[in-house]
Parts: structure tokens; sequence; C-alpha cells
């Protein structure tokens, strides 16, 4: 089972790196706050990604690995709105501490914060609408994550493996929420803003607390919170 998890992550994966456009786009960089960042422009907005030459579906991190401490993602890079913070944008960056992601953002790729281990804080713009496969995968050192209530789709093993985190509020908006999505050790509070999204119990939580620490999984609505 294990190795049939890996192998569609792997095809999933493929997949999503495949569908990415190309065409219209280049490399180009931009230093804001003396942060050099890599990105691409697709009808006039800008996704923050950086294709590797003579590849079509493979992507380098769009900021220097070395990068430490806390940031934030900005809002727009050459005159023109960040919409995507693109696949791998910050892959492997293990010294980053805080991201920020602001209002323009309406989107979170596949693997864009992968392996960023000494993140402890995300704090996610209102206006983002998806977070894909693998987005936080292997985040070490989060302990608790909000998800805004514009989200309307959580990606497989987006924040998998990320064995630090206890705690996750999901929005009202969100209505799906992809498979292993939230596999994590020690997981073990879950709350709902607004309904529990068809398929839930399907998966996304499989693997967490291996059964001798259960989830709190609770609907913030049903309890008359909000």
């Amino acid at each position: 089972m294990k190795h049939f998890t890996v192998l569609m992550k792997l095809v999933l994966l493929t997949m999503t790196f495949s569908m990415v456009p190309h065409a219209e786009a280049e490399n180009t960089w931009e230093t804001v706050n003396g942060m050099t960042w890599c990105y691409n422009v697709f009808d006039g907005k800008a996704t923050i990604m950086c294709e590797t030459p003579n590849s079509y579906w493979w992507f380098n991190p769009a900021i220097s690995t070395t990068t430490t401490g806390a940031i934030t993602i900005p809002s727009s890079l050459g005159g023109y709105p960040v919409t995507c913070i693109g696949t791998r944008a910050c892959f492997g960056c293990a010294g980053l501490t805080s991201v920020t992601i602001p209002n323009s953002v309406t989107s979170i790729d596949s693997s864009a914060f992968s392996g960023c281990s000494g993140l402890t804080n995300v704090t996610i713009g209102n206006a983002v609408k998806s977070i894909g496969e693998c987005a936080f995968e292997g985040c070490t050192g989060l302990a608790s994550v909000a998800i805004p209530d514009g989200v309307t789709s959580i990606g497989g093993w987006a924040f998998d493996g990320c064995n630090g985190l206890k705690s996750v509020t999901i929005g009202g908006g969100v209505t799906n929420i992809g498979n292993y999505a939230f596999r994590c050790d020690v997981l073990s509070n879950v709350w709902f803003k607004g309904g529990v999204p068809a398929g839930y119990y399907y998966a996304p939580f499989n693997n967490v607390a291996s059964g001798a620490r259960g989830i709190t999984r609770r609907n913030t609505q049903s309890n008359g919170r909000r």
C-alpha cells in the first residue's frame, strides 16, 4: 500500500507539472526588499516559478534555497499582480521560519513550500482558492494551520508529513480535501468552520496518530461557534 501511495503521488505530480502553461512565458527576475524572485507572466498575471531550461515539467525553486527567516510573498512583480505561487517556488528552503501570503494570490501550486522544515508560521491570504498537492509537505515545524474561508480545494498530500502539526482550522468554503492531505503523526484537533466536506472520511486524515490519539473532529457551526 505504501508503494502504491508513493507511485500515485508521483503520477499526480507529473500530471500537474505537465499542465502548467509554458508557451508565452519566460523566467524573469526581480529584487524586492533585498530578495530576488523568479517569476513568469501569464495573461498579465505573475506566477512565482522558475522553469528549468529545456524541460516542460520540472521547476527550480524561485528563490534561493539558502533564504532564512520570515518572508512576505510580493503582491506584484514587474508591475504584474502575483496571483500564483507556482510549483516548487520555495521548495527545500529549510531556513524559512515564517511566510505571509498576500491577498493578491489565488492559488498555491504543488510542492510550493515542500521541504521547508524550519517553517513555524504560515499566513494564507484570504483570496487563496486552492492549495495544491504536496504544497506544504514535510513542513515539520508547523504546529498549527488556519485555512481561510476562501479556499475551496486542498490537494492530496498538501500537509503530508507535517509531523509537528497538532491543530488545523478548515475554512467554511472548503468542499474538497485530497487523499492524505493531513497525514501527520501528532495531529489531534481538526476544526471545520463550515460543513464537513463530502468525502472527508476517506483518506485525508488517514494514518493520523496510528489510532492512539483520536482527532477531535468539530464543526464550529454545530457547536454554536464561529
